[in-house]
């Protein structure tokens, strides 16, 4: 796991610095949040060794953190003790690590600590978002109705990320058939089609040519072309810059024809459903604005919610802040500006959320419907290639036996 440095400023204004084992900057980002720390500078440290001592962060899924405030609503609601109904959850679930989670949170609990706290350090890299909301859930008491929030929260994300998966399994199973075509024609049919038609004599056709010479270099070199392969992806993974290939992402997020609509429409849905919880919590609009920044989950709208809270911190209305970042439709920002002269702002971001998740639905199922042919005929093309490079030369070895005859 990679190693980052960092500069933070602590409760009492002090600069401490310090080194942190993550995945990512993001992660660093949320575990120095959840401690209370602002975060001045991050930089990741390519020579430093990962200390296996320190306390790891374990990857849980949206689905399980939305099962496991499901059961903890219930379990609030109910007029159940915490520490009871964590003991309820660990010998009745059937996920290990739901179950692993409850046992951290229980002795926790158990040891002083508050939920709040005992969520930020339970050894699970669980949202920010479900930490922070359940620091308001227990300063306003009302924490069944925020585990209920986060349940349905979280139930929608899994949602949307099936749908994601859903839509790349065509193309996938398209590309891995395609590459299975390929290595067959090209390493097992083609040389002994050539080595048929060069002992008759006959000239290979240019294509033929391209494709032999292509096979032979590969099949020489297999070490050399795997080892370079693995090169590239390590590279990838562990020295280029996070940030990088953060940038990458945001610019290809928002540049591709094909893409970026559905990303707006999602990145909409998840902004405007985030502000909805947030506002019914009853927590004020910058404080709103600083969590929103720090779980939007996207560099270019976090930059954008930044400098939209220094508008509002010195004045200006939600509207005309977030109008000012180019990134909503005009509808978001008119209902918006409306809502906030009506006192309807939290019902109106739910609105907006569930219209946007609509929207999302349709904008992926035209993707598809765009995808596949684009694919298919990519594939296509080059297994045409293929099967010409084969053919041609039957083609021209069976016109010269024709004039030989």
């Amino acid at each position: 796991m990679p190693v980052y440095k960092y500069s933070a400023l602590n409760e009492h204004n002090e600069i401490i610095n310090g080194s942190i084992d993550a995945t990512n900057t993001q992660e660093v980002r949320e575990v120095l949040a959840a401690e209370g720390q602002k975060i001045v500078k991050i930089q990741a440290d390519l020579f430093a060794r990962s200390d296996a001592g320190k306390q790891r962060f374990v990857s849980i899924s949206s689905s399980e953190v939305g099962a496991f405030c499901k059961q903890l609503s219930i379990i609030t609601k109910s007029g159940i003790s915490i520490i009871r109904g964590l003991q309820m959850v660990r010998d009745q679930t059937d996920s290990k690590k739901v179950k692993e989670l409850a046992e951290n949170l229980n002795k926790s609990i158990q040891k002083g600590c508050s939920l709040s706290d005992a969520f930020a350090n339970c050894g699970f890299r669980l949202p920010l978002l479900l930490v922070n909301m359940v620091k308001v859930g227990e300063v306003s008491g009302n924490l069944d109705e925020i585990f209920k929030k986060m349940a349905d929260y979280y139930e929608k994300e899994t949602r949307t990320k099936k749908k994601i998966v859903a839509a790349l399994i065509y193309p996938c199973i398209l590309v891995c058939v395609a590459t299975g075509v390929i290595i067959v024609f090209t390493f097992f049919v083609l040389p002994e089609l050539v080595g048929i038609i060069e002992e008759n004599g006959a000239e290979l056709p240019l294509l033929t040519r391209i494709m032999m010479g292509t096979s032979k270099f590969v099949a020489s070199h297999l070490l050399a072309v795997f080892l370079s392969i693995l090169g590239l992806i390590i590279f990838y993974i562990k020295v280029i810059p996070f940030e990088a290939k953060r940038r990458f992402k945001t610019f290809m997020l928002f540049k591709v024809p094909v893409i970026s609509r559905v990303a707006i429409d999602f990145l909409t849905a998840r902004v405007t459903r985030t502000m909805g919880i947030l506002i019914n919590t009853g927590l004020p609009m910058l404080t709103i604005m600083d969590t929103l920044e720090k779980v939007v989950g996207n560099d270019k709208i976090a930059q954008g919610i930044s400098e939209a809270k220094d508008k509002i911190n010195k004045g200006a209305a939600l509207s005309a802040s977030l109008e000012q970042m180019g990134f909503f439709d005009n509808m978001v920002t008119n209902i918006i500006s409306i809502s906030e002269e009506t006192g309807t702002l939290a019902e109106s971001m739910t609105d907006l959320a569930d219209y946007y998740d609509e929207k999302f639905d349709t904008g992926i199922a035209k993707a598809i419907a765009m995808l596949e042919p684009m694919f298919t005929l990519i594939m296509g093309g080059v297994i045409a290639a293929i099967l010409l490079s084969v053919m041609m030369p039957m083609f021209n070895m069976m016109g010269a036996l024709s004039g030989n005859n």
